[in-house]
């Protein structure tokens, strides 16, 4: 992945995206001990990449939620920023779950070691 880092960082909603999708990577890579393949996107799970720009847009909407000039009005649940984070959050969880029970069960784990040898 490190060759290719310049032209996935030409802007800096692409670096932000980029170091988004690299997080994912390590964070399957140390706590389930796999790569979940979005780095680059093309071709990895549309989940995965759902996964993602979810995160992406939770951090937007929070982001709009906390600094915004309405703060305390903003956590309501008719605020739109509000939703926007609460369905992220919701795919978010989801996903995370879903990847949890594929990678991290004691089923799964039996399964990995079986494959491996």
């Amino acid at each position: 992945a490190l060759p290719e880092i310049p032209a996935w960082t030409s802007s800096g909603d692409e670096l932000r995206a980029f170091t988004c999708r690299l997080t994912f990577e390590m964070i399957g890579a140390v706590t389930l001990g796999t790569h979940f393949g979005v780095l680059p996107k093309e071709g990895a799970h549309e989940r995965d990449v759902q996964f993602v720009e979810a995160t992406l847009a939770a951090q937007e909407a929070g982001a709009a939620l906390l600094y915004g000039p309405f703060q305390e009005h903003a956590a309501t649940l008719s605020h739109p920023e509000w939703r926007r984070f609460a369905s992220s959050m919701d795919f978010i969880l989801e996903r995370a779950a879903e990847h949890v029970k594929a990678h991290a069960t004691p089923e799964a784990r039996a399964a990995a070691a079986a494959d491996a040898s």
